[in-house]
């Protein structure tokens, strides 16, 4: 009885599912209906001719099913970058100087750079530069020097070049240091996509740009005097002989043509114009011209980054904390603080995930360890560290004109210190004293950014009920600097 209702539930759940697939029509379908509702409202051949001997009707069909299409999608590509919420530019948010409490699931395509001031989990201020980037990706681009070619190229190669190029870098290293140590690298981190299809050029959404390409060129008149001017000028016998042939195929229609019929006889004409222009250059001037129009359709881009954004994604990011004497503070309320000076080095294992919540928001969660890479020859100090969990909602906030579309982050963290956080005992007026414990944040950011420029200011402002080092509560506020260049090169030419 339990295997037939199973069997019954899951054929429920099917049916619908199969049905809402099969409803689901194709960017040409899509493309060809309007023409074909406009030859079944005509009573005869010599009325149906003149539609479907309008190179400019099958605009819409064209820059829809163009081989090549995607290589004139750069204006709506780099809409969908300019508000992208997803990426962290900034150092890992496991990092000991970063002020982020939360990595978010992607990163910069090629390179990012930031300027950090503060480290959310620690009490001294620190001023970090981080660079950020990916070795694969900027050798495509460096060679393709094209935004869209320098992605199909790379993804069309082996599994192992495309592995590779999931995988970036980054690199901070401190403005300042104390007397106390030379060194000026803070750490490094490696990024990995396990599951990431957020880039607009991933062939996932090809169906999903195709489909706005048809709803925005069937509505551009200019696009279709385009197509036609093309033809004339660049095809002029082909073009003429292909008229001749649609006429032929809509007057060997019957009296009464059925559905099918129709369809049949437009899908012909619309594929024999597309063989004609297929390989022309120049009609991917007419699809850039679709696609600056879905970037300046509210609506029609907006459903386009809605789909793309409800994707979800899963990294992994390893982080080298460079520790130092200068991560502790000199003095607190209760005296003056010595720090050991050989303090071990931390690695931080985190898995990311990134889901879309409501609204365009998007929910990021962080869970993650920390390990020392090296322990004191004398003591009781474990290996692990820490442990810690941690969520970030990003609201994407009305666009400022002339500015952008600023975002509002919050997020909380909660680290668990099993061990002294810098493998060694502080002490504190001499007194050696335990920093074990939990440690609760919470943060609220808001993100302006500099429109055009792939620049964004976070200005944040964390509350903590203690630091890994001080047992009392502190509040603050931090400003930084980051820079994303996927943003630059994605701009139209």
């Amino acid at each position: 009885m339990f295997v037939q209702r199973a069997a019954w539930f899951l054929l429920l759940c099917a049916v619908p599912a199969a049905y809402g697939q099969a409803a689901q029509k194709s960017p040409a379908d899509l493309a060809l209906d309007k023409l074909v509702l406009q030859v079944k409202a005509q009573s005869d051949a010599d009325h149906r001719v003149p539609i479907v001997t309008n190179a400019g009707n099958f605009v819409s069909y064209v820059v829809a099913v163009k081989p090549d299409a995607k290589l004139g999608m750069t204006p709506a590509f780099h809409a969908y970058e300019e508000q992208r919420i997803d990426k962290q530019v900034s150092e890992a948010g496991s990092a000991g100087g970063t002020d982020s409490a939360v990595s978010k699931g992607s990163v910069p395509w090629l390179f990012g750079f930031a300027l950090e001031h503060g480290a959310v989990t620690q009490s001294v201020e620190k001023n970090n530069i981080v660079f950020r980037g990916n070795v694969a990706n900027v050798a495509s681009a460096l060679k393709n020097k094209d935004y869209i070619q320098s992605y199909l190229k790379l993804h069309s190669e082996n599994a192992l070049i495309r592995n590779t190029a999931a995988v970036s870098f980054s690199v901070s290293f401190r403005t300042s240091q104390s007397d106390q140590t030379k060194n000026t690298l803070a750490g490094y981190a490696f990024h990995y996509d396990i599951y990431n299809h957020r880039d607009p050029r991933d062939k996932h959404w090809d169906s999903l740009w195709a489909v706005a390409r048809s709803k925005m060129g069937a509505s551009l008149p200019n696009a279709s005097g385009a197509l036609r001017d093309i033809l004339e000028s660049d095809f002029p016998t082909e073009f003429a002989n292909w008229k001749q042939r649609a006429d032929a195929t809509v007057r060997a229609l019957p009296a009464t043509p059925g559905d099918g019929d129709i369809r049949s006889a437009v899908k012909a004409i619309a594929d024999d114009l597309l063989g004609i222009v297929s390989t022309s250059p120049k009609v991917l001037t007419v699809v850039e011209s679709v696609a600056t129009a879905i970037a300046e359709h509210e609506q029609i881009k907006n459903d386009a980054i809605a789909t793309i954004n409800h994707s979800p994604i899963v990294s992994f990011e390893y982080s080298d904390v460079q520790q130092s004497a200068a991560d502790a503070p000199t003095t607190t309320s209760a005296g003056a603080v010595t720090a050991p000076a050989s303090i071990p080095n931390l690695s931080n294992f985190n898995v990311i995930s990134g889901l879309y919540f409501v609204a365009g928001s998007q929910f990021t969660l962080n869970a993650g360890t920390t390990i020392f890479n090296s322990l004191p020859s004398v003591g009781k100090t474990g290996r692990v560290r820490d442990y810690r969990v941690s969520g970030q909602f990003d609201v994407p906030l009305p666009e400022i004109a002339n500015i952008g579309k600023p975002t509002l982050g919050f997020s909380g963290m909660y680290l668990h210190l099993l061990e002294e956080p810098l493998g060694e005992q502080v002490k504190v007026n001499d007194v050696a004293v335990s920093r074990t414990g939990g440690i609760a944040f919470f943060q609220s950011k808001l993100t302006l950014p500099v429109k055009g420029s792939g620049v964004k200011v976070p200005i944040s402002f964390t509350v903590a009920n203690r630091t890994e080092l001080i047992k009392e509560k502190e509040v603050r506020g931090t400003i930084g600097v980051t820079f994303d260049f996927d943003s630059l090169f994605s701009k139209p030419k």
